[in-house]
């Protein structure tokens, strides 16, 4: 791989650099939100957990200390649930045996969508902003 000095680039080059990066990191939250939709349509529980994690990963970017605390104490909630019931984790039980896992996934996933919405993630901001 080519090494790249980007110290002596004009104003528009980093402005192009700088869109790129934002379009790739809205193509990679978009990817995410689809593999998570399909999870949790498909109560995948594995999948949709490690798929929520990835995704706030890129959300603590924005998340401030006691936000990050929050998600933490959601996840601890859930690990939890999901130790009680290991067979449903796995789709060993019938749909609504599963219930109690669905539903501490789902809090972590609204909360994510709330944070990503107060963050302007969804892309609702009309003004260009740097990274």
């Amino acid at each position: 791989m080519a090494y790249h000095n980007y110290y002596g680039r004009g104003e528009e080059e980093k402005k192009e650099l700088a869109y790129d990066l934002r379009q790739k990191l809205a193509e990679l939250l978009g990817k995410l939100r689809e593999e998570i939709t399909i999870a949790r349509l498909n109560r995948d529980y594995p999948r949709w957990i490690n798929l929520l994690d990835s995704l706030y990963i890129e959300l603590t970017k924005k998340l401030n200390e006691e936000e990050m605390d929050e998600y933490n104490k959601l996840l601890k909630k859930a690990v939890k649930i999901i130790k009680e019931n290991p067979k449903a984790y796995r789709g060993e039980l019938k749909l609504n045996e599963g219930d109690v896992i669905y539903n501490a996934l789902r809090e972590i996933d609204i909360w994510i969508n709330i944070k990503m919405e107060k963050y302007d993630m969804f892309g609702s901001k009309w003004e260009e902003e740097g990274l």
